[in-house]
């Protein structure tokens, strides 16, 4: 509840808005900046390198992570509880929060080697995106990129 004092008469408590998912992205940085002042740095450095992906109806904040980061992701699930303070101290109805991983297009294994052969293809498939045309040439020509 917000608080606003009228000279000589009672407080007038004004009700919280109701979170949603436009509202809540706007307000984000005031989230951020709500955490940061209760000596949370590393939550509102994860803070601020996530968004809030979803609100649903009953409540539930799905933050996202925007880049795949184990550290981040532990900052935001330990710190639960402190973000919900701050996002209820914005927004009424709020319930819990359901931190989600960014996907990573990479595998889980090991990193992919760079190998003269691979950096050809890739400038061979930079190549055709460019030009269909050159592409064709190659596939009937069997040509190959010379350095």
């Amino acid at each position: 509840m917000v608080v606003t004092e009228s000279a000589g008469r009672e407080p007038v408590r004004a009700a919280l808005p109701r979170v949603d998912a436009n509202s809540l992205a706007e307000r984000w940085e005031d989230v951020i900046a709500q955490v940061r002042t209760q000596g949370r740095a590393l939550l509102a450095a994860a803070l601020a390198e996530s968004s809030p992906a979803a609100v649903s109806g009953q409540g539930v904040i799905t933050l996202r992570l925007d880049e795949p980061d184990e550290i981040r992701a532990q900052a935001l699930e330990s710190g639960k509880s402190h973000t919900l303070d701050a996002i209820r101290s914005l927004f009424a109805g709020v319930e819990r929060i359901v931190i989600q991983s960014a996907s990573s297009s990479k595998p889980a294994g090991a990193p992919k080697r760079i190998t003269d052969e691979s950096v050809r293809a890739d400038r061979v498939s930079a190549l055709r995106k460019r030009d269909p045309t050159l592409g064709a040439a190659v596939d009937a020509l069997d040509l190959e990129l010379m350095e």
